[in-house]
């Protein structure tokens, strides 16, 4: 458990800087007056502020390029025992779980709209139950919410998109009774 917390305090105070940025820029983008500190906000108030959005439109057509993108994932034989078969087999099984998770629209877009936006979102491949009565499991690709408050990676990885973690942490609150 120690160890836990050693290591989620290191990956949040090496990445704390980077957070605040991307907090800052969302709060920018995506709200009215997030452009203006509280301070000009409270000393215009009853005379008329004006914002004009030029940054909205150049994410949306960012975004608008990467939604009208047909991304997939590809399986090859790479050697050893693997085989054409295999790889298709496995594309197949990679193919249904994008389509049952809705991984486009739910999960791809909005994450690529995020990282335009403040450089920074995740998603993650679940296991869930089937049925209630059953122990079939499906996999779906979801959206991690708050990425950047929830998601906490190995701050020693040099791969951009974190793939080199020894670890990582997707915190969740829950509450007292739930614990």
């Amino acid at each position: 458990f120690n160890t836990a917390i050693k290591l989620l305090k290191e990956a949040q105070d090496a990445d704390t800087d980077n957070r605040e940025d991307a907090r800052e820029v969302a709060n920018f983008v995506e709200f009215p007056d997030g452009q203006w500190e509280q301070s000009v906000i409270s000393a215009m108030t009853g005379r008329p502020m004006y914002t004009f959005d030029k940054t909205n439109p150049i994410i949306d057509s960012i975004a608008g390029e990467l939604e009208q993108a047909e991304f997939s994932i590809k399986v090859d034989p790479a050697g050893g025992e693997a085989t054409k078969d295999n790889a298709k087999l496995l594309n197949g099984i990679i193919r249904g779980i994008q389509a049952n998770s809705n991984a486009t629209t739910q999960v791809y877009n909005p994450a690529a709209r995020q990282m335009i936006t403040a450089g920074i979102d995740a998603w993650r491949v679940t296991q869930e139950w089937g049925e209630t009565d059953s122990f079939e499991q499906d996999l779906y690709i979801r959206k991690v919410a708050n990425a950047v408050d929830r998601v906490w990676l190995d701050p020693h990885s040099e791969m951009q998109d974190g793939s080199d973690s020894n670890y990582g942490f997707v915190l969740q609150a829950i509450s007292p009774d739930e614990y």
